[in-house]
């Protein structure tokens, strides 16, 4: 009898990571389920870090088509183990649409527009309790399948009440949290109900340390903590690695080569400014177009002598807000193409479809890159684009972007909202700087990159 029931224990590992999304994702085309790979700088580094270790990952799914793969047993990616965990639509909408991205998303983010938001009204609670089922589901999965004194990754604020009910059942595992956004100030986080701060920030002192892309997040971490009388945990400035030889290898592949070959046959010999992002309210797409409407006003010699290539793809489209975003930003796009453009040149060109290829493409391929979010935890575009492009490009980098502290020296730093500052930087990176500048610069930054390994990332934030 124990024999039996010891065969129906799942499988237990010395390391066990989580996080909302996982690296595999399933959509319905007409008959069949296609697998689709995660997006993210954090699905890219583990992807990496992990095959070589007993690691275990879990991840939430909740739409139809995930759902109907994980019965079918479809979740399956070479070298690592995956325990997809299934979430019901009304507690998944309520912990991540509502609380996760339309309350703490914005706040972390300082996106909220204090004259009428946020409000906290009964609907909050009611959706405040869904975000405390989804952690509790998630860690009770995580109990199951960590060995005794495993060490467990819990990455960022859609888990951040794991740390305090797992150490409730499993007081034996070692507990590391990763908050890859940014985290608030005091100011900021007194914006939250006191009982929901405090629950937040009680959970998170449980983890044994707490890593952050940048100091700047990591001291106001410490500042929230200040005015209470909360014990704390071991803290770590650990900026996320890419992985330099997965995206050169993908690069290399015939569909980037196409996406790469057409995109300089349409910008010819111009300066080409790129940005990749998603249609996201944090990455201040419309100041970045008004910025290059500008430019294009203080010298009119820029005029039919660039390129703007913007790709920007869909997020969060479930979320109303979000759709107006969208709406808006390809408003702004058409006023600046009918204003300046002509039968023979397109200011801007935006797509909004996720195509990697075409991604991965413009990377290579930009002579400057536009990263200016109003605020971002790290940006792997930035660091990806300094690692992979071919041009010897320029980033003109927000900075309020964790990537700033990291690589600010060998960018063009702007103030986000700053669209004179920003015009003038597009500017000087497009049409002011020597080869050698642009030379050095590159050397610099693929030097530092390539020091900097998910493998040496993952061993630096779980402590091993």
């Amino acid at each position: 009898m124990d024999q039996v029931r010891a065969e129906t224990l799942p499988r237990r590992y010395s390391l066990v990571v989580v996080s909302n999304r996982g690296p595999l994702s399933f959509l319905n085309t007409e008959d069949t389920l296609k697998p689709i790979r995660g997006s993210g700088g954090l699905i890219s580094g583990l992807l990496a870090a992990l095959p070589s270790r007993d690691a275990l990952w879990i991840s939430a799914i909740a739409g139809t088509a995930d759902m109907a793969a994980f019965k079918q047993g479809l979740f399956s990616v070479p070298g690592i183990d995956l325990a997809p965990v299934p979430i019901d639509h009304e507690t998944y909408v309520g912990a991540y649409d509502r609380i996760a991205n339309e309350t703490l998303w914005f706040l972390y983010h300082g996106l909220f527009d204090m004259t009428y938001e946020p409000s906290f009204d009964d609907q909050f609670y009611v959706d405040f309790e869904s975000y405390r089922r989804y952690n509790q589901v998630m860690s009770d999965e995580v109990a199951l399948r960590a060995e005794l004194n495993a060490v467990v990754l819990v990455n960022d604020y859609h888990l951040n009440l794991v740390p305090g009910m797992l150490r409730e059942v499993r007081p034996d595992l070692t507990i590391c949290f990763f908050v890859h956004t940014p985290f608030p100030s005091r100011s900021e986080l007194r914006i939250l109900p006191l009982q929901v701060r405090t629950e937040l920030l009680e959970s998170l002192t449980h983890s044994d340390s707490i890593g952050f892309h940048s100091e700047r997040w990591r001291s106001n971490f410490l500042e929230c903590l200040s005015e209470t009388s909360l014990p704390t945990p071991r803290l770590l400035v650990e900026p996320l690695a890419i992985d330099l030889t997965e995206l050169q290898e993908r690069a290399s592949r015939s569909d980037t080569q196409e996406s790469a070959r057409l995109l300089n046959t349409e910008s010819g010999t111009r300066p080409l400014i790129v940005r990749v992002d998603r249609l996201e309210l944090s990455k201040n797409l419309i100041r970045g177009f008004r910025a290059f409407e500008r430019m294009l006003e203080e010298w009119p010699h820029t005029q039919s002598n660039c390129s703007f290539l913007a790709l920007c793809y869909p997020s969060r489209t479930s979320i109303d807000r979000y759709r107006r975003y969208r709406e808006e930003v390809e408003h702004v796009v058409k006023e600046i193409n009918e204003r300046f453009g002509t039968p023979h040149w397109t200011p801007i060109t935006l797509k909004t479809d996720d195509n990697y290829a075409r991604s991965l493409a413009a990377l290579q391929n930009f002579d400057v890159l536009l990263v200016n979010p109003v605020r971002d935890g790290l940006n792997l575009v930035a660091l990806e684009g300094l690692a992979i492009n071919q041009r010897k490009g320029s980033v003109v980098l927000s900075e309020d972007a964790g990537a700033y502290e990291l690589m600010g020296d060998l960018t063009f730093g702007v103030n986000p909202f700053d669209i004179v500052e920003t015009s003038q930087a597009l500017y000087s990176a497009a049409f002011e700087q020597t080869l050698s500048t642009k030379e050095e610069r590159y050397r610099k930054a693929h030097n530092r990159l390539s020091q900097r390994t998910p493998q040496l990332w993952i061993e630096a934030v779980t402590l091993t």
